[in-house]
């Protein structure tokens, strides 16, 4: 019974993260004249968006709309381009695009904000689970370098028993927290004022991505019991 009871605490406090990260405008569940050309850029466009080897008609972005509330919109797709108009963020987010590939999709996290003019370049044949080689350009690409090279280190548990899942929980902070540290040395924006803001979004980001591990073990435990 107290093995029950400390799952359930635990879920509780998973679920309830959760609801803080959506009460404080944190997603749960990613211009430049040189990319485009000068005549692509518009101040009403806070990304655009070059996907190689792309023939989809359009791609799904995930995002927090003016209200707030988590919405999908799906933004059209022209010889492997889209752009996101500054009207769809209304505030620093996180927002994730959903790409299909092969009939597979695939996610890119992304920072933006009112202001940014990034750029976002990557070939879809490069792709592999977890690793998309992604070229980031213009205002915003420094804090999404460093989201981006994040994202691609993530530390997931391995249920063939190999490891505990405590050792694991234990290696994992260890991991992500020095690299973390490392990523903010290496990529530091000072001419961003969402740097500090997205540097912390990252942060609680990667604590969550480890605090759902644990939603998914204590689970698997629970059905067990």
């Amino acid at each position: 019974m107290k093995k029950k009871t400390l799952l359930l605490m635990m879920l509780f406090v998973c679920l309830l993260t959760n609801v803080e990260q959506k009460a404080n405008g944190k997603p749960s569940p990613p211009h430049n004249a040189g990319l485009f050309g000068s005549s692509y850029l518009k101040d009403s466009v806070v990304l655009t968006s070059e996907l190689i080897n792309f023939n989809g008609a359009s791609v799904l972005m995930l995002h927090n709309n003016k209200m707030n509330e988590e919405t999908i919109d799906t933004l059209p797709v022209i010889k492997g381009r889209f752009t996101v108009p500054v009207d769809l963020i209304p505030r620093p987010q996180i927002v994730t695009f959903f790409i299909i590939v092969d009939g597979q999709f695939n996610g890119i996290k992304t920072l933006l904000a009112p202001g940014y003019q990034l750029s976002l370049k990557a070939d879809v044949n490069n792709w592999t689970r977890r690793n998309m080689k992604i070229h980031w350009d213009g205002t915003g690409s420094v804090i999404n370098n460093f989201y981006t090279e994040i994202n691609q280190h993530l530390q997931y548990y391995d249920p063939s028993g190999k490891e505990s899942f405590d050792s694991w929980y234990q290696r994992s902070k260890i991991t992500t927290d020095s690299l973390f540290i490392n990523c903010t040395r290496l990529y530091n924006d000072s001419q961003d004022d969402n740097y500090a803001y997205f540097k912390n979004l990252i942060y609680s980001d990667v604590n969550f991505n480890r605090l759902n591990e644990l939603l998914g073990y204590a689970y698997k435990l629970l059905v067990l019991c």
